[in-house]
């Protein structure tokens, strides 16, 4: 069993603007559990540009986040 549990969001970051806060847990992406996904495939989907719908739950809520990456350096 895996969770994927957002630790810290960088302020200004796409995370911070699509609404992630620390502690959220990723449930898919894009429809596909999270569970699927390699820690490596993960972070190589969310370097490249584009828009992401997020399933998380935070508490007891369900909640859905659309997040658009960017660069950012």
């Amino acid at each position: 069993y895996r969770v994927i549990k957002v630790v810290r969001i960088r302020p200004d970051s796409p995370a911070a603007i699509a609404g992630l806060r620390a502690e959220d847990i990723i449930l898919s992406v894009d429809g596909q559990p999270a569970t699927t996904f390699t820690v490596n495939s993960l972070k190589k989907l969310f370097r490249v540009e584009r828009e992401h719908l997020l399933k998380i739950k935070r508490g007891d809520q369900m909640v859905e986040v659309k997040i658009k990456l960017r660069r950012m350096i």
